[in-house]
């Protein structure tokens, strides 16, 4: 027999076998800071039944969240009832088809009458009636606004008060 001949090239991987079983837990870290339980994502608050959890992550009760809602949007609703119609997008007149005494006995009185007409119709906004007296004319009462003034029904009145006081036919400008 010969000699022993040298190492040759190495021959190319293998399969990878499968994974071996998995090692033993490790000791527990020691614990963190405190966090904040409002900001903590990870933090859970159960609320009762009647309960529902705000934006500070604490329970309050659901009716109270319904009276401040309730009471919010009253408070919006009279807010919007109370806008000058020159801030909206047009001013709403009607003709009341009801009759009523010349006599009121103030405007304050027949202001008080088109609102509660104007209520009952399922108006919104605050109206005045076109009268006057020795004190007040309608030109010094009533809004002098640069939109259009509409009837109920939407259909287009004048352009602007100046269209409607100007006594030309047509409800507009030429």
């Amino acid at each position: 027999m010969g000699d022993e001949g040298g190492q040759g090239p190495q021959g190319p991987t293998g399969t990878t076998g499968p994974p071996g079983p998995q090692g033993p837990q490790g000791a527990q870290g020691d614990p963190g800071p405190p966090g904040d339980p409002a900001s903590d994502t990870n933090a859970s608050t159960e609320c009762t039944g009647d309960e529902m959890l705000n934006g500070e992550g604490n329970c309050v009760d659901l009716m109270s969240l319904v009276q401040q809602l309730e009471n919010t949007v009253a408070s919006l609703q009279n807010q919007i009832q109370n806008l000058p119609c020159s801030l909206l997008d047009e001013c709403t007149v009607f003709v009341t088809s009801s009759q009523f005494q010349a006599d009121f006995g103030s405007l304050a009185v027949a202001d008080n009458m088109c609102n509660i007409l104007a209520m009952n119709a399922g108006l919104v906004g605050t109206y005045k009636a076109w009268l006057s007296d020795d004190s007040a004319s309608p030109s010094t009462r009533l809004t002098q606004a640069t939109v259009p003034y509409v009837l109920v029904d939407k259909t287009r009145i004048a352009d602007d008060y100046a269209d409607l006081i100007d006594c030309t036919e047509g409800g507009g400008r030429e």
